[in-house]
C-alpha cells in the first residue's frame, strides 16, 4: 500500500502542473485547428458520461448511488479531444442521475456564463463566431454550445451525411473511456480510500478521479494523426 502511495504521488508530482489546469488560450486555438481539420470548426470536444462502478459502496447508499443496471456507481461526465486528452472531467455524483442532471451540477459552462473563458473565434459559412461547442447525444438539451444530430426521421442526403460525421467524432469520448478503465483498473481498488486520506492530510486540493486522470493522460502513448481515416478512430491503440 505504502510503495503503491509513493508512486502514485510521484506521477502526480511528475505530471500534475501539466494536467490539473483549466484551458488556456493556446490549448483553445490547438483544439480548434485539430477540429477545424477534422471538419468541425468551432467544435472544443465530445462531452458524455459513463457510469464507474462502486464495488464496495455501503449498504446505506446503494439505493442513492444505484444505476439502471441495479449496481451502485458513480458518473463521471468527460469532454476529451481526439488525442485523448481529458481536458474536463466531474466525477462523483450518484450512478441513480442521468447526464441531464449531472449537466445542471457540472461546471463545464461555468467560466462561459462568467465571461473569463479563453478565446474562442471561428468562422462557418462566412459567419464569425465567439463560442465553442462540444458534440452529444440526443439527451442533452438544444444548446447554442452543445451540437446533436439531426433526428433519424429526416431523411436528408445533407442531414444523414452529418449524423454519421457526427456520430464519429462523438467516439473520441468513448473511446477514452475505454482506454482509462483498461490502462487505470487500480481506480476501483481500495487502495484509493487510503490514497485519498492521506493526501487530504497532505492538503492536496484534488478529488480522487482528477489523479487519476492525470495519471492517464502522462503515460498515455496513444498520439493519432488528424489524418486517419474514420474507422482508425474507434480502435485503442498503445
Amino acid at each position: 500500500m505504502q510503495v503503491s502511495n509513493k508512486i502514485l504521488l510521484h506521477r502526480l508530482h511528475d505530471f500534475g502542473a501539466r494536467y490539473l489546469y483549466e484551458l488556456t488560450p493556446e490549448d483553445v486555438q490547438r483544439l480548434l485547428a485539430e477540429n477545424d481539420d477534422r471538419g468541425f470548426p468551432g467544435m472544443l470536444g465530445s462531452v458524455d458520461c459513463m457510469q464507474w462502478p462502486w464495488k464496495n459502496c455501503p449498504v446505506a447508499w446503494q439505493g442513492t448511488y444505484r444505476c439502471k443496471d441495479k449496481e451502485s456507481s458513480l458518473v463521471l461526465q468527460a469532454v476529451t479531444s481526439y488525442d485523448l486528452w481529458f481536458w474536463h472531467a466531474f466525477f462523483g455524483m450518484p450512478g441513480s442521475n442521468n447526464d441531464l442532471n449531472v449537466l445542471a451540477h457540472s461546471p463545464l459552462f461555468d467560466n462561459i456564463l462568467k465571461g473569463v473563458a479563453p478565446p474562442c473565434n471561428y468562422v462557418i459559412n462566412g459567419h464569425q463566431y465567439n463560442m465553442g461547442y462540444f458534440l452529444a447525444d440526443g439527451i442533452y438539451p438544444k444548446l447554442t454550445t452543445i451540437v446533436q444530430a439531426f433526428s433519424q426521421t429526416l431523411d436528408i442526403p445533407y442531414f444523414v451525411r452529418f449524423n454519421k460525421y457526427q456520430m464519429d467524432k462523438r467516439k473520441d469520448v468513448e473511446r477514452a473511456f475505454g482506454v482509462l478503465q483498461c490502462k487505470f483498473r487500480t481506480v476501483g481498488s481500495p487502495e484509493h480510500s487510503a490514497l485519498e486520506s492521506y493526501l487530504k492530510k497532505k492538503g492536496k486540493p484534488f478529488t480522487f478521479f482528477n489523479r487519476y486522470v492525470i495519471l492517464k493522460n502522462g503515460f498515455s502513448k496513444y498520439n493519432p494523426s488528424p489524418f486517419e481515416d474514420s474507422s482508425s478512430e474507434s480502435t485503442d491503440e498503445e
